[in-house]
C-alpha cells in the first residue's frame, strides 16, 4: 500500500473578481498538520484564488521533498481542468492549470480529487482568516534563522517557530488560542 500525504486547498474571492486569500493545509501519512498557509493575494477571482493555493500547496510540498501526495479541493471547475475533463474558456486560467499540472508532474504519485466543502474545513478556514485580514496582530520583530526550518522570532520575547512541523513557543499557540499563530504566519513568509 502506498501511504501518501494528503494535500487540501482552497481560494475565496470578496466580488468576484475582489480581494482574494487563499488557504492551505498539508497533512503527514500519520495524520499530523505539518503545514498550514493562509495570505491575502490581492484581487482575483474565485478561480484564480484556487489555482493559487493549490500552486502554492505543490511547491511547498515539494520544497519537503515529498514524494506522493493526495491533493483535494472543493473547487469541481479546478479539479475537473486539472484532470482535462473541463474546457479552460480563459488564457489566464490555462496558464494557471498548466502550472499545477507540472507540479503534479513532479511527484512520483499525485493524485487529486473534488471534495465537498465540509470536508475542506481547514483550508476554507484559513482562506478566508486571510480573507478577513486576521489574525490583525502581525509579528513586526526580527527572525534569526538557526536552520532550514527553525528561526528564533525576537520581539517582545524570543520564540522559536518551526515551519516544518508548524509549531511555535508562544504562549498563543502553547495554549491553543491561535493556530497558526502570527509568529508562524510571518516565518513561513521569510
Amino acid at each position: 500500500m502506498i501511504i501518501l500525504y494528503q494535500g487540501y486547498f482552497d481560494g475565496a474571492s470578496k466580488g468576484n473578481p475582489g480581494e482574494a486569500a487563499i488557504g492551505c493545509v498539508l497533512i503527514d501519512p500519520s495524520g499530523n498538520t505539518v503545514w498550514e498557509h493562509s495570505e491575502a493575494i490581492g484581487i482575483a477571482t474565485n478561480n484564480e484564488a484556487e489555482y493559487t493555493a493549490l500552486i502554492r500547496l505543490l511547491e511547498h510540498a515539494q520544497a519537503l521533498n515529498i514524494e506522493r501526495i493526495h491533493v483535494k479541493g472543493d473547487s469541481q471547475l479546478v479539479i475537473k481542468q486539472i484532470m482535462g475533463e473541463w474546457k479552460i474558456n480563459f488564457p489566464h486560467l490555462a496558464t494557471l492549470c498548466k502550472g499545477a499540472q507540472n507540479l503534479l508532474d513532479g511527484f512520483k504519485t499525485a493524485r487529486i480529487t473534488w471534495v465537498p466543502r465540509k470536508e475542506n474545513k481547514q483550508a476554507d478556514r484559513l482562506s478566508n482568516m486571510a480573507l478577513q485580514k486576521r489574525p490583525l496582530n502581525r509579528f513586526t520583530g526580527k527572525f534569526e534563522k538557526v536552520s532550514e526550518y527553525i528561526f528564533i522570532a525576537h520581539g517582545a520575547e524570543p520564540y522559536a517557530v518551526d515551519i516544518l512541523h508548524d509549531a511555535c513557543t508562544c504562549p498563543a499557540f502553547v495554549k491553543g488560542k491561535t493556530r497558526p499563530c502570527k509568529h508562524l504566519i510571518a516565518a513561513q513568509n521569510v
